[in-house]
């Protein structure tokens, strides 16, 4: 971002509806709607007092429709799609850690694990063999083989508690992340599956040392809860 620096002759209150005029239309363009909400407040009110009704209107409009897209757009799927990865033994490349990594909408899990596989398969010692793991169920690291690159991946979404939702105002679809969850499924004998009287889900937690998306293709995981 650019800081403008303007005289007092120049910045006119005509001078100022016409940079908040630019910059509105430009949120409406990417559907920012909580910033919208905020831009349509102070553009009216400056309309009202110089008594142009006729714009002042117009910015009543914008303003309605963006609150009926809060409501329309509450169940919206992401514009991304969100996967958990966990490298262990990775110390092989200098560092161990865990991340999510912010891909496309529609990305596959077959496809983002493939990519991940080739990228890692070309930078790894022919020494070093690499394993997928596949599954998301905590992995018992001390039966992990030394000599071995395990990366763990599993499908995440979006997670947005009611006090964040009130907080920001967005739709689910127009926020940035910094909470995620994925679920894994286990009975109380230790399977992952069983007979639907046996059955239970774990939903796990997680939060990331930042918010998705951002101009990081990954982003490290910082935090992570159970909830059962």
């Amino acid at each position: 971002l650019e800081t403008i620096e303007i005289s007092n002759d120049i910045l006119t209150e005509t001078t100022f509806q016409d940079f908040l005029n630019d910059a509105l239309l430009y949120f409406v363009k990417c559907k920012a709607h909580k910033i919208i909400v905020v831009l349509c407040d102070i553009l009216r009110n400056t309309y009202l007092q110089s008594k142009d009704i006729i714009f002042a209107i117009k910015l009543n409009n914008i303003y309605l429709n963006t609150l009926k897209a809060f409501e329309k757009n509450k169940e919206t799927p992401n514009l991304f799609t969100y996967f958990r990865v966990v490298f262990f033994h990775y110390s092989i490349l200098d560092e161990e850690k865990e991340f999510v990594y912010c891909e496309p909408p529609h990305t596959k899990l077959p496809d983002f694990t493939s990519m991940i596989e080739e990228s890692y398969s070309k930078i790894l010692p022919e020494s070093i063999k690499l394993q997928i793991i596949r599954d998301s169920a905590p992995v018992e690291v001390e039966k992990l083989s030394s000599t071995t690159l395990y990366i763990q991946i599993t499908s995440v979404c979006s997670y947005l508690n009611e006090t964040d939702s009130q907080d920001s105002g967005y739709p689910s679809s127009n926020v940035d992340f910094k909470y995620f969850y994925y679920n894994t499924p286990f009975t109380l004998l230790g399977q992952a599956r069983g007979d639907l009287d046996t059955q239970y889900q774990r939903q796990t937690i997680i939060e990331t040392e930042s918010f998705i998306p951002s101009l990081n293709p990954r982003v490290r995981i910082v935090s992570t809860r159970e909830v059962y």
